[in-house]
This record gives C-alpha cells, sequence and structure tokens, in this order.
C-alpha cells in the first residue's frame, strides 16, 4: 500500500505543480461559450500563489491553536478540494481538444478589446485577454491571450476564429488567424484590379475551406486579367481537387481556350468525363488530338467516352490509333480484341479497359 505524502511541503509542491500544469494546459486549450473560462487561468495562478504562501506557512510553523491556525488550517483545506477541482477540469479540457475528430472551421470576427498587456522581467509573467465578436453576430465572448497573441493582435482588427468542436461537444480555440481579405479588399480600392493581391485573396478563400466564395472571386479576377492562364488552371485544379468540379470547370476551360496546352487539355477532358459531359469531351479530345497528333493518351480517353456512350465502332477506331502511337500502351490488345468480336451486336461498352 502506498503511503501518503505527509511533509506538508512536499504537499504544497506538488500541489503548485499541478496547479501550473493546469493553468498552462488551461491557456493552450482555450474553450469557448462562456467569458468565465477565460478568467481560470487567473485561477490558477491565485492556486499557485496560495500554495507558495501555504509552504511558506510550513516553514515559520504557526503555533497550533488560536484563530490564525485555524484559518489557515482551513484554507489549506479548501486550497486543496480547489486545486483537485482545478486538475480535474484540466483533464476534461486536454482530452476534449486533444481527442477532438475534426475538422476545425474558421469564422470571420473581430477583436472587440484587448486587455493589459503583459508586465515582463525578462520574460511573461501574466497573460492578457481579448473580447471577441464573430462576424454578423453580437455576443462577445472573452478568450485568453498568450504573450505571442499580445504582440500580434489588437482592438478592432479582423480576425479568422479557427475553432472546433471537441471530443466532450466542448468548443474551443484552435487558434486565431489576422483575416487578410478587409485588409486586400483597401488595396484593391486604392489600386483596382492589383493582381497579387488578389491572387492571394483566392488562395486564402481556397485554404480555409471557402471554395464557393473562392471560385467567384477567381472568376471576377480572370474578368479583369483574362490571359492569366496560369491562375485559371490553378483555380480550376485546386477546385476540382476539393471536390467542387462545376466551379471548377470553368476555369479549365477557360485556360484551355486561351493556351490549349496538352496537359490542360487532358484534365479539362477528364473532369468533363467525370461528370458525364460527354459530348464536350469528345469535342475537347477530338481538338486536343489534332494539335497534338502524337499525343497516345487523347485517343487512349476518347475510346473510353466513346465507348461508354456505345459507340463501339469509334471506341476501336481511337484504340487502333492508339496502338499506332504507344505499342505498349495498357490493356489496349485484348480490349480492342473484345470490341472487334462484338462489334455487331448491341451490348453497351461501359469501360473499352474492362471490356469482357
Amino acid at each position: 500500500m502506498r503511503r501518503a505524502i505527509r511533509n506538508p511541503v512536499l504537499q504544497h509542491g506538488l500541489a503548485i505543480v499541478l496547479a501550473a500544469w493546469a493553468m498552462s494546459m488551461l491557456v493552450r486549450y482555450r474553450l469557448l461559450g462562456s467569458s468565465v473560462l477565460a478568467y481560470l487561468p487567473w485561477i490558477g495562478s491565485i492556486l499557485v500563489v496560495l500554495n507558495v504562501l501555504f509552504v511558506v506557512n510550513a516553514f515559520l510553523r504557526p503555533p497550533a491553536g488560536g484563530i490564525l491556525h485555524d484559518v489557515v488550517t482551513r484554507v489549506d483545506r479548501i486550497g486543496r478540494l480547489a486545486i483537485v477541482a482545478f486538475v480535474w477540469w484540466a483533464v476534461v479540457v486536454v482530452l476534449n481538444c486533444a481527442l477532438d475528430p475534426g475538422p476545425p472551421r474558421g469564422i470571420a470576427a473581430e477583436i472587440v478589446r484587448v486587455g493589459g498587456r503583459t508586465v515582463s522581467a525578462g520574460v511573461p509573467l501574466t497573460y492578457s485577454w481579448a473580447d471577441l465578436r464573430e462576424a454578423g453576430g453580437t455576443d462577445v465572448v472573452r478568450v485568453v491571450l498568450g504573450p505571442e497573441e499580445q504582440r500580434h493582435f489588437w482592438s478592432g482588427e479582423a480576425i479568422i476564429l479557427v475553432d472546433a468542436r471537441g471530443r466532450f461537444g466542448l468548443r474551443w480555440l484552435v487558434r486565431m488567424e489576422r483575416d487578410p481579405e478587409p485588409y486586400v479588399r483597401d488595396v484593391l480600392r486604392l489600386t483596382p484590379g492589383a493582381a497579387q493581391p488578389w491572387k492571394e485573396l483566392v488562395h486564402y478563400m481556397m485554404e480555409h475551406a471557402r471554395e464557393r466564395e473562392a471560385a467567384e472571386e477567381g472568376r471576377r479576377y480572370l474578368e479583369a486579367h483574362p490571359d492569366d492562364v496560369e491562375f485559371a488552371y490553378w483555380a480550376g485544379e485546386n477546385l476540382n481537387i476539393r471536390g467542387f468540379e462545376a466551379e471548377g470547370l470553368p476555369f479549365l476551360a477557360h485556360a484551355v481556350a486561351r493556351h490549349p496546352t496538352r496537359y490542360h487539355s487532358y484534365r479539362l477532358a477528364w473532369v468533363l468525363t467525370r461528370r458525364g459531359d460527354l459530348a464536350d469531351a469528345v469535342e475537347t479530345l477530338t481538338a486536343a488530338s489534332g494539335q497534338y497528333p502524337e499525343a497516345w493518351e487523347f485517343p487512349f480517353l476518347l475510346a473510353y467516352v466513346r465507348g461508354k456512350s456505345g459507340d463501339d465502332a469509334a471506341a476501336i477506331a481511337a484504340l487502333e490509333r492508339v496502338e499506332r502511337l504507344k505499342r505498349d500502351a495498357p490493356e489496349v490488345a485484348p480490349v480492342l480484341a473484345r470490341l472487334r468480336a462484338r462489334a455487331g451486336g448491341t451490348a453497351r461498352v461501359a469501360d473499352p479497359r474492362s471490356v469482357r
């Protein structure tokens, strides 16, 4: 059976360590929803200072009996209970945040006000706070600011509040970021059509899961800078990768219309095929095959499209061209043999590469 720690100095020393740990965790994993939560680190600071006083008291050894001894004993007991509750709450918060299934989300917000700055003697001694208000909302919530954040955020600043729901449903603040959108808008008002800030705004929206807004902003950018083919392809490809094919398709089409490179043309044809726009896919592939007659991938994909629409004869012609261009093209010969064997049949071909 383990022996309890009876030395009061060790008891309070352990309490100081636990309270300091809990305080640091509550600053690192900040819960949202109530301004009261922002004061928990200060409560931890009070508990640390209180236990330091208890350590001093243990060394001084005040005489037993009397009012002072009774008061100190009761406060000591209450302080220990408070630290136990404080540490257990910190454990719950850490598990809630560290085991969060995610993903986090970004919310436009504004810093209403910031508290007093850190008083430092070589290292930060205290933490500050900030009152936040979500865009379009009226409620103000207070959060703790660490020393680094105090140097980067100020009152009235537009920010992105990145939060998560937590494993136990306790909403918490993952991080705060400066929102560049208002500043880019100001730049564009002062310098209409400025290309680089505009593109950075689209990139920022894309990276913060605002794909539809990024697509709309990107369309306006291309109206002002129609010759920026590199941007058009980048926007279209990123939207497609993120599952926004309908929004990304016009960008790819714009890139191909302005500068139909081999790779851009193939990506456009593939997206059209995935979406079931077979007529447009055939048109794109036919044009690309004419522009790049040595490229085998266009007739290869064209065979797939023709086969998908049930046109076995056209699929055969496309695969025969692939054979001429690339003898070692995968699976072309067996698929071509199967298609020729059933050329007079009525069966539809789902995929020339898997015809049985």
